[in-house]
């Protein structure tokens, strides 16, 4: 499909005296289907008619999550990356920037791919084989922020961080290498990423050293509280370290949170207990709240309270659970921890999978929403009650609006492995997503060695979904899917999507006949540009592409359909094009 034919559409219908309505059968996506204008005995349609549009959610199909308005690939596994990605990716105002384990790209948002150079390459020098990258961009700054951790098992074990100098990630970078322990005593492991109006925050995971008589950190979460005024501008790289020791809940996992405001001096950070390493005979499931505070290079970490899950669910049964068509290989989708967190008109959001039964390999995928406080307002999961469906390695993103995006994989015997998404509008019922979709289906099944022999192999570990910074409403989510294997490697693909929520879509004001001209006004906050196509005739479904005169000023803008009258096009339709 060619990307005009990839793009979101609203529709428009006209009908003439004595022309029958053709069924809507276009590829497009339908924004909402008009009222029909009222005709007149001589056929004409009246000069003007007021519009009272229909309201997004009072007809099923509104319901379904929004389709994308554009997808296209971010990487193909070419040999670089092994077959674990740990895929991230985030979204700049005029880039696209892809990190995963070996491999670091860059691309325009139409998907033109601009640079791809190892992470090697990309760290030049501060460290070999880097692995577990974060991404964000921090729409607040116009930065983008990378971190990974480097040497695995051993006492030389480092953090490094990467910040953008501008918000073009092909210029200048500004490069650190945090040593991990400063006792030599266990390695980082896993590192979680968070920013907020006045630090970069990195988290990891201590654990020993092979061979090591000197255990004293392992077990314990280190986090680094990076100056961000100092950084950005390329700076000592100033920071405060935290040790966090483990206690009857662990200390792994604490994630600090991408914060989307700038008033907040604080920043929350959350961790699910118990985890993979818990048991719920000690306590219910719940996450931990803690809080950031504290002036430059005096920083503290504080326990704030617990958020109780509404429900409780078993710890699962642990056993690889990812089932695909084509070979007796599974993935392996344990139950596992937070991967992101976002701070978002005064709330906290994460996601991450989990199992619903001790009787069965079932994965779900959980959302919450909870207030500071712990308050849970919102808690809701991707589920198939068939056990058909499994759903594994999520992540979450939240617009201005509250708007959620929640990007994942999806297993199914039936099936190869699929990118798929689900979507909360702010408006819709709490506790509710709008049911599974599938951004990328797989193309194969996704096997290391032998394909016919049963092994459990590892995916993910992460993915990234993220809000769109040019206009803080859309959505671009990352996610991984099984591809045909073109380079003797584990096949696997990463896929980008970008959404735009039904909060953003047009609403027309008003259409009216002028002569031969057709004019349409409308309002918006989408900021692409628009395009109008018309049928040529009535007896086929081929359509001719048309630029409309737009006019206007603000959201409000005015289309016009020139000489739509008297030949018979009876549909018009307004798309928007990336």
């Amino acid at each position: 499909m060619n990307k005009l034919a990839m793009a979101v559409v609203f529709l428009c219908r006209v009908a003439y005296a004595g022309t029958p309505m053709l069924p809507l059968q276009h590829d497009s996506i339908v924004f909402r289907d008009l009222p029909q204008l009222p005709v007149r005995n001589d056929g004409a349609a009246r000069p003007s008619l007021p519009m009272s549009p229909r309201i997004l959610g009072d007809s099923p199909e509104s319901q379904s999550a929004p389709p994308p308005l554009t997808s296209f690939i971010g990487y193909l596994n070419d040999g670089r990356s092994g077959s674990i990605p740990d895929c991230m990716g985030a979204a700049g105002p005029n880039h696209l920037m892809v990190t995963i384990n070996g491999v670091v790209t860059i691309q325009r948002r139409d998907g033109q791919m601009i640079s791809s150079v190892t992470a090697d390459t990309f760290w030049n020098g501060l460290g070999v084989q880097a692995f577990d990258p974060r991404l964000y961009y921090d729409p607040y700054a116009s930065r983008w922020v990378f971190s990974s951790a480097v040497d695995q098992d051993s006492t030389a074990s480092a953090l490094l961080l990467a910040v953008s100098a501008t918000s073009d990630p092909t210029g200048t970078w500004f490069r650190y290498r945090i040593d991990a322990d400063p006792t030599d005593s266990s390695w980082a492991d896993f590192d979680k990423l968070g920013f907020n109006s006045r630090w970069i925050v990195v988290q990891a995971n201590m654990e020993p050293i092979s061979g090591s008589t000197n255990s004293a950190e392992a077990g314990t979460s280190h986090i680094f509280v990076f100056n961000k005024t100092n950084v950005y501008a390329g700076g000592s790289g100033q920071f405060t370290y935290i040790s966090v020791p483990e206690d009857a809940f662990e200390s792994f996992d604490i994630v600090p949170s991408a914060t989307y405001d700038t008033n907040l001096q604080s920043m929350f950070l959350l961790a699910l207990r118990p985890d993979t390493r818990g048991s719920y005979t000690d306590f219910p499931p719940l996450l931990r709240i803690y809080e950031l505070t504290g002036a430059f290079g005096a920083e503290a970490l504080t326990f704030r309270t617990n958020a109780i899950a509404p429900i409780t669910w078993p710890p699962g049964i642990g056993l690889p659970s990812g089932y695909q068509l084509g070979t007796p290989q599974v993935i392996d989708i344990r139950e596992k921890s937070l991967d992101n967190v976002i701070y978002r008109n005064g709330t906290l959001w994460t996601v991450h999978n989990m199992f619903p039964s001790d009787t069965s390999d079932r994965s779900d995928i959980q959302f919450w929403n909870i207030t500071t406080n712990g308050q849970v307002l919102q808690f809701g999961r991707v589920d198939d009650p068939t056990g058909l469906k499994r759903y594994g390695f999520p992540s979450i993103a939240v617009n201005k609006s509250n708007d959620v995006l929640i990007g994942y994989t999806r297993f199914a015997s039936n099936a190869y492995i699929s990118a798929n998404y689900t979507f909360h509008a702010g408006t819709d019922p709490t506790n509710t997503l709008r049911g599974d979709s599938i951004l990328k289906p797989g193309e194969a099944p996704f096997t290391v060695g032998d394909p016919n022999v049963f092994r459990s192999e590892r995916w993910g570990d992460y993915t990234q979904t993220v809000v769109d910074p040019v206009n803080d409403t859309d959505f671009w989510t990352l996610q991984e899917y099984a591809a045909i294997d073109t380079n003797d490697v584990a096949g696997y693909g990463l896929w980008w999507g970008r959404f735009v929520p039904p909060s953003a879509w047009p609403r027309i004001v008003s259409q009216q006949r002028s002569n031969n001209d057709f004019v349409v006004t409308f309002t918006t906050s989408f900021s692409n540009k628009y395009i109008f196509q018309r049928s040529p005739a009535v007896a086929t479904n081929l359509w001719t592409i048309v630029q409309s005169n737009i006019a206007g000023s603000g959201s409000v803008m005015q289309a016009t359909f020139t000489n739509a009258f008297p030949a018979a096009h009876n549909f018009f339709e307004l798309r928007l094009v990336p």
